[in-house]
């Protein structure tokens, strides 16, 4: 790579895929690797993300865990910010179906999204004892290697993550940090190593976590209990909107991703979500609930809306 191209692309603030343009290159990925290279030279370079899922470079380092601030896009008929919301992905296991990425991958072009909130266990993590049936990849680095091969990479798609406990189980057992290398190789991933993050978008506050029932999680959520709060864990989703007496909280727990979900006799899916605004203020969620059937193809099992705004009725079903 040209580095003095690039540091010019970088400093007219060129997005990642406008880089790539520029210089040549093939891929994000090549991009990404190239950036990473840099770094055997002493020169850094860290991601930052658009409201469109640009990519952005900053010679300024990164917090990773510091909140990300996103701003709702203008479109002919609202004022709205769209997401798709997923979890338990559990990379290696058996129950994991890289043939389901091509199905989002479709759901993502389809509704023009640009980021997906992912609430962790990416990849199953290391397996309990030598008789572990459910494994399908037994090496956390075949895991996290598949799981970076099959995850969409796409032009204009940002995730942001949280790590769960089959993601950090790779370091503690397997010897291989899942986050050290999803941060190195997959520039457009925002990785929370913390087991939680916040995502502000607007006046929007959305906690993105795990496991929503760990001390340290239910701590954050009593301290700021307007938050919306997207979980996992469990693989069964479930949905929850009250009046706390000043503001409507919501809290979602995500279907599965994988297969395991069907384990445990419930479905598996994702959320799509979007949330409307006015005069930079959120007003109200709309949110469809996908789940995967025999032959994977995405079947609406239901429509949901909420509204933000105090007096109102506030949570009404669609479908």
């Amino acid at each position: 790579m040209d580095l003095e191209h690039f540091k010019v692309l970088v400093n007219r603030g060129f997005s990642a895929s406008q880089i790539c343009d520029e210089i040549g290159f093939f891929s994000l990925q090549e991009l990404f690797d190239e950036v990473e290279n840099l770094k055997n030279d002493g020169i850094y370079y860290f991601p930052y993300y658009g409201n469109n899922g640009e990519i952005y470079y900053s010679k300024n380092k990164v917090n990773y865990d510091d909140p990300i601030r996103l701003d709702p896009i203008l479109t002919p008929k609202s004022t709205k910010f769209s997401f798709i919301a997923m979890g338990d992905e559990h990379t290696g296991s058996i129950y994991s179906d890289v043939r389901r990425y091509d199905v989002l991958k479709d759901k993502i072009i389809e509704d023009d999204i640009h980021y997906i909130f992912n609430t962790g266990d990416c990849v199953d993590g290391p397996a309990r004892d030598a008789r572990d049936s459910s494994k399908r990849l037994y090496n956390g680095e075949d895991q996290i290697k598949e799981y970076i091969v099959y995850y969409p990479l796409m032009n204009g798609l940002i995730t942001i993550n949280s790590s769960g406990n089959h993601d950090l189980e790779t370091e503690n057992f397997a010897g291989v940090s899942f986050i050290k290398i999803l941060r190195s190789k997959r520039h457009d991933i925002k990785v929370y190593s913390s087991g939680c993050g916040v995502i502000k978008i607007a006046d929007f506050t959305i906690l993105l976590c795990h496991d929503a029932s760990d001390s340290r999680i239910k701590e954050r959520i009593r301290n700021d209990e307007d938050m919306m709060v997207l979980s996992s864990h469990t693989h069964e989703s479930k949905t929850k909107t009250y009046f706390n007496g000043k503001n409507i909280c919501i809290r979602h727990q995500l279907p599965a991703f994988s297969k395991i979900a069907e384990r445990y006799g419930y479905a598996s899916g994702f959320n799509k979500y979007d949330i409307y605004f006015e005069n930079g203020k959120a007003t109200a969620i709309h949110w469809i609930n996908y789940i995967f059937d025999s032959n994977n193809r995405l079947i609406n099992t239901s429509e949901n809306h909420d509204n933000l705004t105090i007096g109102s009725d506030f949570s009404r079903k669609r479908k």
